[in-house]
């Protein structure tokens, strides 16, 4: 325990400190301007959230060159508009963490006067993960947050528009795990 207080109250690990937690709110608030900006053009988007793992054998791999080549392919695809069409806003934030390993939260918005089935268009990212990035269903796993809304004190998916405050709330608590400290540095944003 002594060595850990040592360390923790050492100056260069405080510094380290600041500035992570620096990153992580710089982050927070490119993100949310962002979001404030496509809300500023869009009357209505339809929010989804999504998060893509790698499971059995592949999360030892997960820091691996070809993990890494994964979750860029389904950036680069789903900015092209070859996963689902009309995508105007996404973030892409990644984690380690001690079970999941290396691992992706996904907020995307698309068009909402042309879309509204948000449930399925997720679905359809987690295919597209499992099938075109990953290859095999063995070796990933996604979690559709579309069946937990309910769950979600402030919920933020579904339609969307610039005035709907409670939609809004859950969007920022939803940012603000997504950009929490240890999530960097991959951060893919359109």
């Amino acid at each position: 325990f002594r060595l850990i207080r040592k360390v923790a109250s050492g100056r260069k690990f405080q510094q380290e400190l600041k500035s992570l937690t620096r990153v992580a709110r710089d982050t927070y608030v490119s993100c949310a301007d962002l979001i404030l900006k496509v809300l500023a053009v869009r009357s209505r988007v339809l929010s989804m959230r999504i998060d893509l793992y790698f499971e059995g054998d592949a999360k030892l791999i997960s820091e691996s060159e070809a993990a890494r080549l994964a979750i860029d392919k389904f950036v680069d695809n789903l900015g092209k508009g070859r996963i689902i069409d009309d995508v105007v806003a996404y973030i892409v934030v990644r984690e380690d963490g001690l079970d999941r390993c290396i691992h992706f939260h996904c907020w995307i918005c698309v068009d909402g006067h042309k879309h509204r089935d948000g449930y399925h268009l997720t679905e359809k990212l987690g295919d597209y993960w499992m099938e075109n990035c990953i290859g095999s269903p063995v070796l990933g796993a996604t979690k559709n947050c579309w069946e937990r809304r309910a769950e979600y004190e402030h919920n933020s998916l579904g339609l969307l528009g610039p005035n709907d405050e409670e939609m809004l709330r859950g969007l920022r608590e939803a940012l603000a795990y997504m950009c929490k400290l240890g999530k960097m540095p991959h951060l893919y944003v359109k």
